[in-house]
C-alpha cells in the first residue's frame, strides 16, 4: 500500500527523549523506512527493548517477505498443491480475505499483474488495451488461494502480493510483542508513513497534502493519537508516465485501470490493518461506497482527497488546522521579495547500506549571503546527546525549538527524502530575492561526519542544481520551482 502514508517523525521529525525514552530511524525496512519509539521505565530497558524489536520485525519480514528465497510469500508464490506456510502468513491471508469480501473486491492480492502491464506499457509508452485488461480483470477475479487448517493451495496463476495490508499486519504484531517486554510502558512504530501508538505513549500526527506532498510542505490537518494507528494512501508517490500523463500505482481490480477520481485518504482507527485496507480502499471506492463501509465497521475516522482538491471527511474527523505564522514580509523596499509563486524543492537520498541500516544524524537548513540561518527544514536523531556531531548545525540554530510532530503521507522508496522550502524564514516571514546555500549537514554515533552545501540564487528564473554526493547522501539537488 503506498500509503498517504504516515511518515511519522521524518526529517522533520523530532522528539523531546524523555528519560526512558528511545527514538531510532531504520532504513530498508519492508522496502521502507521504519522509525521506532521506545517508552520504558528506564533508559536501559528502552535500548534492550529496541534489538528485541527489530528481531522480531526482522522475523515477520521474513515470514511475510516475497522478494527473497527463503522468506515466506516467495516459497509460496513458488509452491505446487496444498503447502504448509508459516502462522504469520496464513493469518495475513486470512485478513485479506476478510477484507476482500468487505470492500466488495476493492483489496486483492493479485493486482501484481496488473502493475507488470501497466510497468510494460510505460516502457513501450502505449495505453493497454481494453482486450490484455479484461483477461487479466476476469484471472484475478478469482480466489487466490484455499486455506483448509494447516495447508494452503496456491490457484492464482500469478504471483501474489499482500503489501497493502502487511505493514499494518506487523504494526499491531510487533507494538504486541514491545508491550509484552520488561519494562516497556508505551511503544510508536512508523513503517512507511503508517503508525501505530499503544500504551502510556501519544503522538501529533500532521496529514500530508496529496497535492503538495514534499516532506516538510503544508498540511491538511494535524491529529492527536493513543492507542490508535493511522494509515495513508495516495497516487503521488509512485505510478507510471505515460506519454506525459501520470497514472497511479493503485488498481480498481474491476477495471484493471488505475484509479484517477481519488488522489489520497488517511483513516484512524485503534487497529493498524483496518486502518490500512480502508485508505487503500478509499482509493479504489467511490466516496459514497466508503462512507457505507467505513458504517459497518464502526470507530473510523478518514479524509479523502478528490483529485481537484475537493476534501471529503468522516463527520468525526478530529484533524485541527496546522499552526500559521504570518507569512507578511519585511524586506527593504529596495529588495526584491521572495515570488510567492516558487518554492525551491530539495531531493536527496541517502546512501544503501543494506536492510535496516540506521539512518545517520541530519540537518538540513538554508543560510542567507551573510551567512544567517533563516530557515532550518529538517533534524533526525536518536539521542540528543549526540546532536552536537552536527556541528555547523549546533553552532547556529541549537537555540531553536524543535519540532514534535509526526508526519503522515504516502509511502515512499527507502532513502529518499523531497522536502520544499517556500521562501519564508523562521519566523513565516518571505525573504528577499538573492543567493542562499542550502546545507545538509550528516554524523554518526563514533562514525563519519560530512557537510554538503550549495548556493542558488533564488529570483524569478526556474533552475535546478546539484551537490557533489559523498558518502552518506548518495545524491542531492535543488530545483526551483513553480508551486
Amino acid at each position: 500500500m503506498t500509503n498517504f502514508s504516515l511518515l511519522a517523525a521524518s526529517l522533520l521529525n523530532l522528539v523531546n527523549n524523555q528519560a526512558g525514552t528511545l527514538v531510532s530511524h531504520f532504513e530498508n525496512v519492508l522496502g521502507t523506512s521504519l522509525t521506532l519509539k521506545i517508552k520504558a521505565d528506564n533508559q536501559f530497558m528502552a535500548e534492550i527493548a529496541e534489538k528485541q524489536i527489530i528481531d522480531y520485525v526482522k522475523q515477520l519480514q521474513n515470514n511475510l517477505g516475497s522478494f527473497t528465497e527463503g522468506q515466506g510469500l516467495y516459497d509460496f508464490n513458488r509452491s505446487i498443491g496444498s503447502q504448509t506456510v508459516n502462522n504469520d502468513l496464513k493469518d495475513l491471508m486470512i485478513e485479506f480475505d476478510h477484507w476482500n469480501v468487505k470492500t466488495n473486491g476493492a483489496i486483492n492480492s493479485q493486482t501484481n499483474s496488473l502493475k507488470n502491464i501497466w510497468l510494460n506499457a510505460e516502457i513501450n509508452q502505449t495505453i493497454p488495451t481494453d482486450e490484455i485488461l479484461a483477461s487479466a480483470v476476469s484471472e484475478i477475479s478469482n480466489k487466490p488461494w484455499i486455506i483448509d487448517n494447516n495447508y494452503v493451495t496456491k490457484l492464482a496463476k500469478n504471483d501474489i502480493r499482500l503489501h497493502s495490508l502487511a505493514k499494518g499486519f506487523v504494526l499491531e504484531k510487533a507494538a504486541e510483542f514491545a508491550l509484552n517486554i520488561n519494562g516497556v510502558t508505551g511503544i510508536s512504530m512508523n513503517i512507511g508513513g503508517d503508525i501505530l501508538l499503544k500504551g502510556d505513549m501519544s503522538e501529533f500526527v500532521k496529514i500530508s497534502d496529496p497535492l503538495n506532498s514534499e516532506e516538510n510542505s503544508n498540511f491538511l490537518g494535524v491529529v492527536e493519537l493513543k492507542n490508535q494507528a493511522i494509515a495513508s494512501s495516495g497516487n503521488y508517490k509512485d505510478g507510471f508516465d505515460i506519454n506525459g500523463v501520470h497514472y497511479s500505482h493503485i488498481f480498481d481490480p474491476k477495471t484493471g485501470y488505475p484509479v484517477d477520481q481519488i488522489v489520497g485518504s488517511s483513516v484512524i482507527h485503534e487497529n493498524a490493518i483496518t486502518a490500512g485496507a480502508i485508505a487503500t480502499a478509499a482509493n479504489v471506492l467511490t466516496p459514497l461506497e466508503t462512507e457505507k463501509l467505513v458504517n459497518t465497521i464502526g470507530g473510523v475516522e478518514y479524509l479523502v482527497t478528490e483529485k481537484d482538491g475537493n476534501i471529503i471527511t468522516s463527520a468525526n474527523w478530529n484533524a485541527k488546522p496546522e499552526n500559521e505564522t504570518s507569512t507578511i514580509s519585511f524586506v527593504n523596499v529596495k529588495e526584491k521579495s521572495w515570488n510567492p509563486n516558487l518554492v525551491l524543492q530539495i531531493n536527496l537520498e541517502l546512501a544503501d547500506l543494506g536492510g535496516y541500516a540506521r539512518r545517520p544524524y541530519v540537518a538540513i537548513w538554508v543560510e542567507d549571503e551573510n551567512h544567517k540561518p533563516v530557515r532550518r527544514l529538517a533534524v533526525w536523531y536518536r539521542k540528543p546527546r549526540w546532536l552536537p556531531e552536527l556541528r555547523e548545525f549546533s553552532n547556529s540554530l541549537r537555540d531553536d525549538n524543535m519540532d514534535v510532530y509526526s508526519i503522515t503521507s504516502a509511502t515512499r522508496s527507502a532513502g529518499q527524502y523531497n522536502l520544499v522550502w517556500d521562501g519564508k524564514n523562521d519566523q513565516g516571514e518571505f525573504v528577499p530575492q538573492g543567493n542562499y546555500t542550502v546545507f545538509i549537514e550528516s554524523a554518526r554515533e563514533h562514525g563519519p561526519y560530512e557537510l554538503m552545501k550549495q548556493v542558488v540564487k533564488c529570483d524569478d528564473k526556474l533552475k535546478s542544481v546539484s551537490y557533489t554526493p559523498n558518502g552518506e547522501i548518495s545524491s542531492a539537488s535543488l530545483v526551483l520551482k513553480n508551486k
